[in-house]
Protein backbone atom coordinates (compact mmCIF):
# COMPACT_ATOMS: atom_id res chain seq x y z
CA UNK A 1 0.00 0.00 0.00
CA UNK A 2 0.81 3.57 -0.66
CA UNK A 3 0.92 6.64 2.11
CA UNK A 4 -2.79 6.92 2.57
CA UNK A 5 -4.22 10.14 4.30
CA UNK A 6 -7.35 12.96 4.25
CA UNK A 7 -7.96 16.05 3.27
CA UNK A 8 -11.14 17.93 4.97
CA UNK A 9 -12.62 20.82 2.70
CA UNK A 10 -15.23 22.79 4.39
CA UNK A 11 -17.71 24.91 2.41
CA UNK A 12 -18.79 28.00 4.56
CA UNK A 13 -20.11 30.17 1.40
CA UNK A 14 -23.26 30.65 0.32
CA UNK A 15 -21.93 29.20 -3.28
CA UNK A 16 -21.93 25.45 -4.34
CA UNK A 17 -18.56 24.09 -4.98
CA UNK A 18 -18.95 22.23 -8.61
CA UNK A 19 -16.36 20.00 -9.79
CA UNK A 20 -15.22 20.77 -13.29
CA UNK A 21 -12.00 18.98 -13.81
CA UNK A 22 -10.10 16.10 -12.18
CA UNK A 23 -6.53 14.18 -13.49
CA UNK A 24 -4.01 12.04 -11.73
CA UNK A 25 -1.05 10.23 -12.79
CA UNK A 26 0.11 7.22 -10.44
CA UNK A 27 -1.99 8.40 -7.94
CA UNK A 28 -3.60 5.34 -6.03
CA UNK A 29 -6.52 7.13 -4.72
CA UNK A 30 -7.69 10.42 -6.25
CA UNK A 31 -9.77 11.30 -9.20
CA UNK A 32 -12.56 9.06 -7.93
CA UNK A 33 -12.84 10.30 -3.96
CA UNK A 34 -13.30 13.99 -4.58
CA UNK A 35 -17.50 14.59 -4.47
CA UNK A 36 -19.14 16.54 -7.71
CA UNK A 37 -20.73 19.05 -5.51
CA UNK A 38 -19.84 20.06 -2.17
CA UNK A 39 -22.73 22.19 -1.01
CA UNK A 40 -22.46 25.13 1.02
CA UNK A 41 -22.38 24.81 5.03
CA UNK A 42 -21.09 21.67 4.23
CA UNK A 43 -17.73 19.52 3.84
CA UNK A 44 -16.09 16.65 2.70
CA UNK A 45 -13.09 14.69 4.14
CA UNK A 46 -11.57 12.95 0.98
CA UNK A 47 -9.14 9.97 0.93
CA UNK A 48 -5.79 10.35 -0.90
CA UNK A 49 -3.55 7.78 -1.48
CA UNK A 50 -0.21 7.83 -3.30
CA UNK A 51 1.58 5.15 -5.26
CA UNK A 52 4.53 4.83 -3.16
CA UNK A 53 7.43 2.21 -4.09
CA UNK A 54 7.71 2.18 -7.52
CA UNK A 55 10.49 3.93 -9.61
CA UNK A 56 8.68 6.99 -10.39
CA UNK A 57 7.09 7.91 -7.35
CA UNK A 58 8.04 11.45 -7.52
CA UNK A 59 6.39 11.88 -10.45
CA UNK A 60 3.24 11.04 -8.56
CA UNK A 61 0.68 13.81 -9.39
CA UNK A 62 -3.36 14.89 -9.47
CA UNK A 63 -5.34 18.09 -10.22
CA UNK A 64 -8.90 18.67 -9.03
CA UNK A 65 -10.51 21.75 -9.92
CA UNK A 66 -14.00 23.70 -7.68
CA UNK A 67 -15.63 26.27 -9.48
CA UNK A 68 -18.04 28.57 -7.02
CA UNK A 69 -21.23 28.01 -8.94
CA UNK A 70 -22.34 31.67 -9.61
CA UNK A 71 -19.25 33.82 -9.22
CA UNK A 72 -16.25 33.44 -11.77
CA UNK A 73 -14.15 32.14 -8.61
CA UNK A 74 -12.17 28.45 -8.87
CA UNK A 75 -9.23 27.00 -7.01
CA UNK A 76 -7.65 24.05 -8.12
CA UNK A 77 -6.22 21.10 -5.24
CA UNK A 78 -3.13 19.77 -6.60
CA UNK A 79 -1.14 16.22 -5.08
CA UNK A 80 2.79 16.93 -5.77
CA UNK A 81 5.83 14.25 -4.80
CA UNK A 82 8.61 15.54 -6.54
CA UNK A 83 9.71 17.22 -3.38
CA UNK A 84 7.77 14.81 -0.94
CA UNK A 85 4.69 14.74 -1.11
CA UNK A 86 2.30 17.61 -0.86
CA UNK A 87 -1.00 18.75 -0.86
CA UNK A 88 -1.91 22.30 -2.71
CA UNK A 89 -3.77 24.52 -3.58
CA UNK A 90 -4.01 27.65 -6.49
CA UNK A 91 -6.09 30.23 -5.58
CA UNK A 92 -8.02 31.12 -9.21
CA UNK A 93 -9.87 34.60 -10.12
CA UNK A 94 -10.72 35.40 -6.78
CA UNK A 95 -8.58 36.19 -3.70
CA UNK A 96 -9.06 36.03 0.19
CA UNK A 97 -7.66 38.36 3.50
CA UNK A 98 -5.12 36.29 3.40
CA UNK A 99 -4.09 34.63 0.00
CA UNK A 100 -3.86 36.54 -2.99
CA UNK A 101 -5.94 35.67 -6.78
CA UNK A 102 -3.22 32.66 -8.41
CA UNK A 103 -1.37 32.21 -5.36
CA UNK A 104 -0.60 29.17 -4.03
CA UNK A 105 -0.39 27.65 -0.47
CA UNK A 106 1.17 24.55 0.71
CA UNK A 107 -0.63 22.37 2.83
CA UNK A 108 2.08 19.39 3.29
CA UNK A 109 1.15 16.09 3.91
CA UNK A 110 0.30 13.65 7.03
CA UNK A 111 0.09 9.68 6.75
CA UNK A 112 -2.71 8.39 8.31
CA UNK A 113 -4.18 11.79 9.76
CA UNK A 114 -6.05 14.55 8.26
CA UNK A 115 -5.20 18.33 6.07
CA UNK A 116 -7.29 21.04 6.92
CA UNK A 117 -8.73 23.52 4.86
CA UNK A 118 -11.68 26.23 4.69
CA UNK A 119 -13.09 29.42 2.56
CA UNK A 120 -16.22 31.16 4.39
CA UNK A 121 -17.63 34.42 3.21
CA UNK A 122 -18.77 35.55 0.03
CA UNK A 123 -17.41 37.38 -2.84
CA UNK A 124 -14.75 40.09 -2.34
CA UNK A 125 -14.50 38.95 1.50
CA UNK A 126 -13.61 35.61 1.56
CA UNK A 127 -11.56 34.25 4.51
CA UNK A 128 -9.28 30.66 4.20
CA UNK A 129 -7.76 28.22 6.68
CA UNK A 130 -5.17 25.46 6.18
CA UNK A 131 -2.66 23.50 7.68
CA UNK A 132 0.37 24.91 7.91
CA UNK A 133 -0.90 28.24 7.12
CA UNK A 134 -1.06 31.54 9.04
CA UNK A 135 -4.63 32.82 10.20
CA UNK A 136 -3.92 36.57 10.88
CA UNK A 137 -7.40 37.60 10.26
CA UNK A 138 -9.73 34.59 10.88
CA UNK A 139 -12.03 36.86 13.17
CA UNK A 140 -12.89 39.19 9.73
CA UNK A 141 -15.85 37.76 8.47
CA UNK A 142 -17.27 37.30 12.30
CA UNK A 143 -20.93 39.31 12.53
CA UNK A 144 -19.80 42.40 14.64
CA UNK A 145 -22.77 41.64 17.49
CA UNK A 146 -20.81 37.98 18.25
CA UNK A 147 -19.66 38.10 21.95
CA UNK A 148 -16.77 36.40 22.73
CA UNK A 149 -18.86 33.43 24.61
CA UNK A 150 -20.03 32.94 21.12
CA UNK A 151 -16.99 31.84 19.72
CA UNK A 152 -14.59 29.10 19.43
CA UNK A 153 -11.44 30.32 20.41
CA UNK A 154 -7.80 28.18 20.44
CA UNK A 155 -5.36 29.16 22.91
CA UNK A 156 -2.35 28.33 24.42
CA UNK A 157 -1.54 26.99 27.92
CA UNK A 158 1.46 28.92 29.85
CA UNK A 159 1.90 31.04 26.47
CA UNK A 160 5.81 32.14 27.36
CA UNK A 161 7.25 29.18 28.11
CA UNK A 162 8.80 28.48 24.69
CA UNK A 163 11.63 30.35 26.09
CA UNK A 164 13.79 27.75 28.72
CA UNK A 165 17.28 29.80 28.26
CA UNK A 166 17.60 30.69 31.73
CA UNK A 167 17.47 27.37 33.09
CA UNK A 168 20.98 26.00 33.79
CA UNK A 169 21.89 24.05 36.55
CA UNK A 170 23.02 27.61 39.14
CA UNK A 171 19.96 29.14 38.70
CA UNK A 172 18.25 25.88 39.62
CA UNK A 173 20.08 25.74 42.68
CA UNK A 174 19.47 29.29 43.53
CA UNK A 175 16.19 28.51 43.28
CA UNK A 176 15.82 25.56 45.04
CA UNK A 177 15.96 27.04 48.07
CA UNK A 178 13.16 29.95 47.58
CA UNK A 179 9.85 27.72 45.87
CA UNK A 180 7.64 27.25 48.35
CA UNK A 181 7.37 23.96 49.65
CA UNK A 182 3.20 23.48 49.44
CA UNK A 183 2.36 23.76 46.05
CA UNK A 184 2.95 20.95 43.92
CA UNK A 185 4.60 21.71 41.15
CA UNK A 186 7.00 23.71 43.24
CA UNK A 187 7.43 19.77 44.81
CA UNK A 188 7.69 18.53 41.07
CA UNK A 189 10.83 21.05 40.37
CA UNK A 190 13.10 20.55 43.94
CA UNK A 191 12.38 16.87 43.17
CA UNK A 192 13.84 17.28 39.55
CA UNK A 193 16.65 19.39 41.05
CA UNK A 194 18.06 16.81 43.18
CA UNK A 195 19.07 14.92 40.19
CA UNK A 196 21.87 17.15 39.66
CA UNK A 197 23.42 18.76 36.25
CA UNK A 198 22.57 18.22 32.79
CA UNK A 199 19.63 15.65 33.86
CA UNK A 200 17.87 18.14 36.31
CA UNK A 201 18.08 21.06 33.96
CA UNK A 202 16.61 18.34 31.20
CA UNK A 203 14.03 17.22 33.74
CA UNK A 204 13.01 21.12 34.52
CA UNK A 205 13.05 22.01 31.13
CA UNK A 206 10.33 19.46 29.87
CA UNK A 207 8.17 19.50 33.02
CA UNK A 208 7.92 23.56 32.50
CA UNK A 209 7.95 23.85 28.70
CA UNK A 210 4.37 24.08 27.17
CA UNK A 211 4.86 26.10 23.93
CA UNK A 212 7.57 25.76 20.85
CA UNK A 213 6.08 28.67 18.83
CA UNK A 214 7.16 32.25 19.95
CA UNK A 215 4.59 34.46 20.93
CA UNK A 216 3.94 36.34 17.44
CA UNK A 217 3.86 32.88 15.75
CA UNK A 218 1.22 32.21 18.21
CA UNK A 219 -1.15 35.49 17.29
CA UNK A 220 0.27 34.72 13.54
CA UNK A 221 -1.08 30.89 12.98
CA UNK A 222 -4.66 31.87 14.99
CA UNK A 223 -4.25 31.57 18.46
CA UNK A 224 -6.17 34.61 20.52
CA UNK A 225 -6.57 33.86 23.84
CA UNK A 226 -3.07 34.00 25.87
CA UNK A 227 -2.30 32.75 29.18
CA UNK A 228 0.34 35.16 31.14
CA UNK A 229 1.28 34.54 34.23
CA UNK A 230 3.72 37.29 35.91
CA UNK A 231 5.73 38.26 38.85
CA UNK A 232 6.68 41.49 39.90
CA UNK A 233 10.32 42.15 40.68
CA UNK A 234 11.45 45.77 41.93
CA UNK A 235 9.54 47.80 39.01
CA UNK A 236 8.55 45.48 36.17
CA UNK A 237 6.47 42.45 35.91
CA UNK A 238 8.55 39.27 34.45
CA UNK A 239 6.77 36.27 32.93
CA UNK A 240 7.17 33.50 34.89
CA UNK A 241 5.96 29.56 35.14
CA UNK A 242 5.84 28.55 38.65
CA UNK A 243 9.57 29.03 40.12
CA UNK A 244 10.90 28.96 36.57
CA UNK A 245 12.31 32.80 35.02
CA UNK A 246 10.89 33.20 31.53
CA UNK A 247 13.30 35.82 29.89
CA UNK A 248 10.20 38.07 28.58
CA UNK A 249 8.72 41.05 30.66
CA UNK A 250 4.96 42.02 30.86
CA UNK A 251 5.62 45.29 28.46
CA UNK A 252 7.64 43.04 25.64
CA UNK A 253 4.59 40.85 25.95
CA UNK A 254 2.11 43.77 25.27
CA UNK A 255 4.19 45.60 22.65
CA UNK A 256 4.18 42.10 20.21
CA UNK A 257 0.29 42.16 20.89
CA UNK A 258 0.19 45.56 20.19
CA UNK A 259 2.15 45.11 16.93
CA UNK A 260 0.09 42.54 15.91
CA UNK A 261 -2.89 44.06 16.74
CA UNK A 262 -1.83 47.15 14.20
CA UNK A 263 -1.24 44.55 11.52
CA UNK A 264 -4.68 42.57 11.77
CA UNK A 265 -7.34 45.06 13.93
CA UNK A 266 -10.25 42.62 12.77
CA UNK A 267 -8.97 40.42 15.48
CA UNK A 268 -9.42 40.52 19.57
CA UNK A 269 -6.93 38.64 21.93
CA UNK A 270 -8.25 38.09 25.21
CA UNK A 271 -5.22 37.84 27.65
CA UNK A 272 -5.54 35.92 30.96
CA UNK A 273 -3.13 37.36 33.25
CA UNK A 274 -2.75 35.29 36.90
CA UNK A 275 0.01 36.32 39.63
CA UNK A 276 2.63 33.96 40.01
CA UNK A 277 4.05 35.39 42.98
CA UNK A 278 2.83 35.73 46.05
CA UNK A 279 0.19 37.62 47.64
CA UNK A 280 3.01 39.88 49.51
CA UNK A 281 4.19 41.45 45.72
CA UNK A 282 0.59 42.03 43.62
CA UNK A 283 0.86 43.02 40.73
CA UNK A 284 -2.52 44.62 39.86
CA UNK A 285 -0.52 48.41 40.04
CA UNK A 286 1.95 47.20 37.46
CA UNK A 287 -0.37 45.98 34.95
CA UNK A 288 -2.69 48.86 34.99
CA UNK A 289 0.43 50.94 34.54
CA UNK A 290 0.96 49.40 31.36
CA UNK A 291 -2.67 49.57 30.41
CA UNK A 292 -3.50 53.09 31.28
CA UNK A 293 -0.50 54.24 28.88
CA UNK A 294 -2.14 52.57 26.12
CA UNK A 295 -6.01 52.67 27.10
CA UNK A 296 -6.84 53.18 23.42
CA UNK A 297 -5.83 49.29 22.80
CA UNK A 298 -7.32 47.43 26.23
CA UNK A 299 -11.17 46.34 27.08
CA UNK A 300 -11.12 46.65 30.48
CA UNK A 301 -14.96 46.68 31.30
CA UNK A 302 -16.27 43.83 34.08
CA UNK A 303 -18.59 42.41 30.93
CA UNK A 304 -18.19 39.94 28.07
CA UNK A 305 -17.84 42.16 25.12
CA UNK A 306 -19.14 41.62 21.70
CA UNK A 307 -16.43 41.99 19.30
CA UNK A 308 -18.29 45.09 17.18
CA UNK A 309 -16.04 47.14 14.55
CA UNK A 310 -13.60 48.45 16.40
CA UNK A 311 -14.63 51.90 16.73
CA UNK A 312 -16.83 52.27 20.02
CA UNK A 313 -15.33 51.94 24.08
CA UNK A 314 -17.38 48.01 24.30
CA UNK A 315 -15.88 46.59 21.50
CA UNK A 316 -13.47 44.44 21.39
CA UNK A 317 -12.02 44.24 17.84
CA UNK A 318 -8.66 45.40 17.58
CA UNK A 319 -8.40 45.63 21.57
CA UNK A 320 -6.57 43.38 24.23
CA UNK A 321 -9.85 42.12 26.67
CA UNK A 322 -8.32 41.76 30.04
CA UNK A 323 -9.39 38.37 31.76
CA UNK A 324 -8.38 38.59 35.32
CA UNK A 325 -6.88 35.98 37.11
CA UNK A 326 -5.12 38.03 39.95
CA UNK A 327 -6.71 39.44 43.25
CA UNK A 328 -6.52 43.35 43.15
CA UNK A 329 -6.06 45.42 46.72
CA UNK A 330 -8.97 47.11 48.56
CA UNK A 331 -7.44 50.17 46.82
CA UNK A 332 -6.99 49.74 43.06
CA UNK A 333 -9.56 50.78 40.61
CA UNK A 334 -11.40 47.23 39.69
CA UNK A 335 -10.80 46.25 36.08
CA UNK A 336 -11.57 43.54 33.61
CA UNK A 337 -13.23 40.26 33.18
CA UNK A 338 -12.84 38.69 37.10
CA UNK A 339 -12.23 35.87 37.68
CA UNK A 340 -9.73 35.46 40.59
CA UNK A 341 -12.47 34.32 43.17
CA UNK A 342 -14.02 31.92 40.71
CA UNK A 343 -11.27 29.94 39.14
CA UNK A 344 -11.54 26.37 39.81
CA UNK A 345 -7.91 24.76 41.25
CA UNK A 346 -6.78 21.47 39.68
CA UNK A 347 -10.87 20.55 38.84
CA UNK A 348 -13.69 21.35 36.98
CA UNK A 349 -16.88 23.42 37.38
CA UNK A 350 -19.90 24.52 35.24
CA UNK A 351 -22.03 27.31 36.43
CA UNK A 352 -19.37 29.84 37.87
CA UNK A 353 -20.77 33.26 38.55
CA UNK A 354 -18.35 35.87 39.08
CA UNK A 355 -18.68 38.71 41.59
CA UNK A 356 -20.35 40.41 37.93
CA UNK A 357 -22.94 38.18 37.93
CA UNK A 358 -21.03 37.26 34.40
CA UNK A 359 -21.18 33.12 33.67
CA UNK A 360 -18.70 30.66 33.26
CA UNK A 361 -17.77 27.29 33.06
CA UNK A 362 -14.15 25.88 33.76
CA UNK A 363 -11.91 22.78 33.00
CA UNK A 364 -8.11 23.57 34.36
CA UNK A 365 -7.90 19.49 35.61
CA UNK A 366 -4.09 19.84 35.12
CA UNK A 367 -2.92 16.86 37.21
CA UNK A 368 -2.19 13.79 38.34
CA UNK A 369 -2.12 12.05 34.86
CA UNK A 370 -0.82 8.19 34.52
CA UNK A 371 1.10 6.75 31.57
CA UNK A 372 -1.03 4.01 31.03
CA UNK A 373 -4.43 5.99 31.19
CA UNK A 374 -3.03 9.31 28.66
CA UNK A 375 -6.40 8.96 27.45
CA UNK A 376 -8.51 10.21 30.37
CA UNK A 377 -7.14 14.12 30.16
CA UNK A 378 -9.39 14.03 27.12
CA UNK A 379 -11.88 11.52 27.63
CA UNK A 380 -12.69 12.67 31.42
CA UNK A 381 -12.57 16.62 31.45
CA UNK A 382 -11.69 17.44 27.43
CA UNK A 383 -14.56 16.49 26.03
CA UNK A 384 -17.41 16.86 28.41
CA UNK A 385 -16.73 20.79 28.13
CA UNK A 386 -17.22 20.68 24.60
CA UNK A 387 -20.96 22.01 24.49
CA UNK A 388 -22.69 24.89 23.94
CA UNK A 389 -24.68 26.50 26.84
CA UNK A 390 -26.10 29.75 26.50
CA UNK A 391 -24.43 32.87 27.56
CA UNK A 392 -21.49 30.73 29.35
CA UNK A 393 -17.49 31.43 28.76
CA UNK A 394 -16.53 28.17 28.17
CA UNK A 395 -12.60 27.97 29.37
CA UNK A 396 -11.58 24.27 28.50
CA UNK A 397 -7.36 23.29 29.08
CA UNK A 398 -6.22 20.40 27.29
CA UNK A 399 -2.81 20.43 29.31
CA UNK A 400 -1.61 18.55 32.00
CA UNK A 401 1.30 16.57 33.76
CA UNK A 402 1.31 13.71 35.90
CA UNK A 403 4.29 11.93 38.68
CA UNK A 404 2.63 8.88 39.70
CA UNK A 405 3.86 5.72 38.29
CA UNK A 406 6.07 7.36 35.27
CA UNK A 407 6.56 11.16 34.36
CA UNK A 408 4.03 12.56 32.09
CA UNK A 409 5.26 15.95 30.38
CA UNK A 410 3.07 18.74 28.90
CA UNK A 411 4.57 17.44 25.36
CA UNK A 412 4.03 13.80 26.55
CA UNK A 413 0.05 14.09 27.34
CA UNK A 414 -0.34 16.77 24.25
CA UNK A 415 1.21 14.83 21.51
CA UNK A 416 1.90 11.33 22.83
CA UNK A 417 5.12 9.35 22.75
CA UNK A 418 5.55 6.52 20.12
CA UNK A 419 8.41 5.06 22.18
CA UNK A 420 6.49 3.76 25.01
CA UNK A 421 2.71 3.99 23.91
CA UNK A 422 0.30 3.91 21.43
CA UNK A 423 -1.52 6.71 22.65
CA UNK A 424 -1.23 9.58 20.14
CA UNK A 425 -1.91 12.65 22.31
CA UNK A 426 -5.01 14.61 23.73
CA UNK A 427 -4.00 17.36 20.92
CA UNK A 428 -4.77 13.88 18.40
CA UNK A 429 -8.01 13.63 19.95
CA UNK A 430 -9.13 16.55 19.99
CA UNK A 431 -8.46 16.82 16.83
CA UNK A 432 -10.44 13.78 15.35
CA UNK A 433 -13.66 14.67 17.36
CA UNK A 434 -13.82 18.01 15.92
CA UNK A 435 -13.14 16.41 12.69
CA UNK A 436 -16.71 15.95 11.61
CA UNK A 437 -18.22 19.12 13.38
CA UNK A 438 -19.87 21.61 10.54
CA UNK A 439 -20.31 24.15 13.49
CA UNK A 440 -19.95 24.96 17.09
CA UNK A 441 -19.95 27.23 20.10
CA UNK A 442 -16.78 25.94 22.33
CA UNK A 443 -15.84 28.14 24.02
CA UNK A 444 -12.10 29.12 24.45
CA UNK A 445 -9.49 26.00 24.22
CA UNK A 446 -6.19 26.48 25.77
CA UNK A 447 -3.89 24.23 24.89
CA UNK A 448 0.11 22.96 25.09
CA UNK A 449 1.87 22.68 21.64
CA UNK A 450 -1.31 23.34 19.75
CA UNK A 451 0.76 23.04 16.73
CA UNK A 452 0.07 19.09 16.43
CA UNK A 453 -1.03 17.42 15.26
CA UNK A 454 0.19 18.44 11.70
CA UNK A 455 -0.55 21.98 11.93
CA UNK A 456 -4.05 21.12 11.62
CA UNK A 457 -5.65 21.68 14.99
CA UNK A 458 -5.82 25.65 15.14
CA UNK A 459 -7.55 26.02 11.93
CA UNK A 460 -10.05 22.99 12.54
CA UNK A 461 -11.07 24.32 16.13
CA UNK A 462 -11.30 27.84 13.71
CA UNK A 463 -13.22 26.50 11.65
CA UNK A 464 -16.03 25.47 13.61
CA UNK A 465 -17.13 29.01 14.07
CA UNK A 466 -20.26 30.49 12.42
CA UNK A 467 -18.95 32.55 9.81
Amino acid sequence: MGQGGHLLLKNKTPYRWKLTHKHSYQMKYWDNSFPSIIEPGSFAHVYIEWTEGTKNKKDDAGEIDYVMEGINASFQIQARAKNGFEINILFKNFHTNQIGNGETIRLGWSHNNSLVFMIAGSNGQFTSLGSRQNANKWMINLNDNKKLNEITIPGSHDTCTYDMSLVNYGYLLNLINIIPTVDPFSLLLKGAISLGGSLAVNRVVAFSQCQEMNLRKQLDRGLRFLDIRLKKEENHLQAYHGGIKIPMTFSQITQTCYEFLKLNSSETIIMSIQNEGDGNKPIGVLVKSEIDANKEKWYVDSSIPRLGNGTNKEDARGKLVLLRRYAQQADETKIGINISDIWPQNTQKENLVNSDNQLFSIQDEYQDYILNKLDHKFLNHVRPFLKETANTLFINFTSGIGTTGGFVFPKTLAKGDESFSTFKGTNQLLFNHLLDKMNGVYGIIPMDFPEYPNDSLIPLIISTNHF
